[in-house]
């Protein structure tokens, strides 16, 4: 019956001691064995398993879909000015924006990676990199990827890297380019037209955890 669905779908999510001693008491009072009762729950723990990582593969997909457009938006943007400047004498013009597209470029596998990977989903895992890298290196890609949407709204883009006398740290370089991304993507969203976005990375002196 509908009402004993839903005495299931309760006794399957409570944590309640008393309450889930009590449905199954009710349960049992309305026919149920306590074998069918068991067997039932875990009918109910594998559909909550499979709505929750269905629900995480869609969540995942979306944001990996978000994401994609960035590196996809740089990659045609600067392919139309190196085209546009093709029959011109400023080659260092086209060198420039084929370097910017090598480096969307190779952002975006690093994403469609993710994608791929798709069983890190259905365990809830996704591997951390932590490895030495240079952070105003980071930043200068990062400024390529996203300064090319800011100046369709003539927005003005700064980063700030005064102050940093640690260059190299150790971190995940895609996820790290991935919430700096999505961070100046909202900026530039709800920034007006010729507004000012600033990114100011600091370094704390006072969170010591060893040379590394």
């Amino acid at each position: 019956c509908k009402s004993c669905e839903q005495l299931f779908q309760i006794l399957s999510s409570s944590q309640d001691p008393h309450l889930i001693t009590g449905l199954k008491k009710l349960l049992i009072s309305r026919g149920y064995s306590r074998k069918e009762i068991e067997q039932q729950l875990l009918i109910e723990e594998a559909l909550a398993q499979a709505e929750s990582a269905s629900r995480a593969k869609g969540k995942f997909l979306s944001d990996m879909s978000h994401e994609i457009r960035t590196p996809m938006n740089v990659i045609l943007g600067y392919a139309s000015i190196a085209q546009n400047n093709m029959d011109n004498r400023d080659q260092d013009k086209v060198k420039d924006c084929l370097e910017k597209i090598k480096e969307a470029g190779n952002h975006l596998i690093g994403i469609i990676n993710d994608v791929l990977e798709v069983s890190r989903i259905e365990q809830g895992k996704i591997n951390i990199e932590n490895e030495k890298s240079d952070i105003y290196e980071l930043m200068t890609d990062f400024y390529n990827l996203v300064e090319i949407q800011a100046a369709v709204k003539k927005q003005k883009m700064t980063i700030d890297l005064e102050g940093i006398t640690d260059k190299y740290v150790y971190m995940d370089w895609t996820r790290i380019s991935q919430v700096l991304i999505n961070l100046i993507n909202n900026a530039i969203k709800y920034t007006p037209v010729g507004g000012h976005i600033d990114v100011i990375v600091k370094e704390d002196c006072n969170n010591n955890i060893g040379d590394n």
